[in-house]
């Protein structure tokens, strides 16, 4: 189950973006800026020039040279601003947003199997999953699946599962889920295990859609 909160891949594009965030780097990143600035005015010149928009005399060369290096003035003040210049806050703030944990909300819902001798058992599970995935798909999907998952497993047995073996039983379907949805972080937590002679337990003959507690 995906249980990592943030997920490693997460953490490597953070790690990715903070080597960005060294001397050497941050130069490189701040000369080509001002390299393709003086290319674009240039540029810009050469082509007023061209179409005889502008003349190329010494006041309107200076005038465009001028504007090709105020923001190369600027950069190298950024760089004896860092790691408070721009272009470090912004990557920091980058590190700092793949690096803070995904908030997840509980989706807990409870299922009814019946073991090899009769006797029907109910698990009352909490799925962890991002909020922005808690959609009626996603939910219909994970209790049909984890459902099916849990049935399989335990149906032919004559005990009831513990906590462990119900993770296990529906890691599977767990991580296919995930992966269809693209869903980064889902795992499951076991809260209770009802039997028939339990006094919680939920009615043997009530169907399966009604025991479903998540919404």
């Amino acid at each position: 189950m995906r249980r990592q909160n943030p997920p490693q891949y997460y953490l490597d594009y953070a790690w990715e973006i903070e080597k960005y965030l060294n001397p050497l780097p941050l130069a490189a990143i701040y000369c080509l800026i001002a390299f393709s600035y003086c290319a674009l005015v240039a540029l810009l010149f050469a082509g007023l020039v061209y179409a005889s928009v502008v003349n190329p005399t010494a006041i309107v060369i200076t005038m465009f040279a001028a504007i090709a290096l105020v923001p190369a003035i600027f950069l190298i003040l950024a760089w004896f601003l860092r790691p408070d210049d721009p272009l470090s806050s912004h990557l920091s703030s980058l590190v700092e947003m793949w690096r803070n944990p995904i908030t997840l909300l509980p989706d807990v819902s409870t299922f009814t199997i019946m073991l090899f001798d009769g006797e029907q058992i109910g698990m009352k599970i909490a799925f962890y999953y991002p909020s922005k995935n808690h959609t009626p798909a996603v939910k219909d999907r994970l209790y049909t699946c984890v459902h099916t998952a849990l049935a399989n497993s335990f149906s032919g047995r004559a005990s009831a599962p513990t906590g462990p073996e119900i993770e296990r039983a529906a890691n599977a379907a767990l991580e296919t889920l995930a992966l269809e949805y693209s869903i980064p972080v889902l795992y499951m937590e076991v809260e209770e295990i009802l039997t028939e002679g339990s006094e919680t337990q939920p009615s043997v003959h009530a169907p399966l859609e009604y025991l479903r507690t998540g919404t």
